[in-house]
């Protein structure tokens, strides 16, 4: 990161930013993660007006396989940080992609906004999920009766958290008995 031997003007306005902005509407649709997320013209649309109302800009440069976010203030004072990708393609499309990929995430990071990724958050998504498992889940022995092997029922059972499985761990020895006793292999 590089910054301006000064930032105290630029916090203050950023902090004044952040009493203005929003969450970023989720507007675009990731199928293969099944997700939504803001893209970046919702970005530029929710920062665009407290940004100019506290006397801040973005500006954004792209370098070869890269990107460098500035964050500047009327005052002078900035602060800045590169980043770069490899595109997974290497044509024009693959480094659109990956351009507007990091323009999205370096504002995201740059603004700390609260904004929701979209490929991102399949990383980070599994202990909110199995959180939510947990609470939505209460029937183990209806979800342990629809496995009618016992290596289906390995199977589901080593594919929830450890939470989960403390919580099922009983239905599933009995369910696995009933397998067992009915002629099924076991896991």
């Amino acid at each position: 990161m590089e910054k301006s031997e000064q930032i105290g003007e630029l916090i203050t306005a950023l902090i004044g930013f952040h009493k203005e902005v929003g969450k970023i509407i989720k507007n675009a649709k990731n199928p293969f993660f099944k997700s939504s997320y803001g893209d970046l013209n919702s970005y530029l649309a929710e920062i665009k007006e407290p940004l100019v109302n506290n006397g801040l800009a973005v500006i954004q440069l792209p370098t070869t396989n890269g990107l460098t976010t500035i964050l500047s203030h009327t005052s002078g004072q900035f602060i800045s940080e590169s980043m770069t990708m490899q595109p997974s393609k290497n044509d024009p499309q693959g480094q659109g992609s990956a351009l507007t990929y990091m323009r999205r995430y370096s504002l995201a990071s740059v603004l700390n906004l609260n904004a929701e990724d979209d490929d991102g958050n399949e990383a980070t998504r599994s202990s909110t999920k199995a959180k939510e498992k947990i609470i939505d889940r209460t029937d183990w022995t209806a979800e342990a009766k629809k496995h009618e092997t016992v290596d289906k029922l390995g199977i589901w059972f080593k594919g929830l958290t450890n939470d989960e499985q403390k919580l099922a761990s009983g239905v599933v020895k009995e369910r696995k008995q009933e397998l067992i006793d009915g002629g099924s292999v076991p896991f």
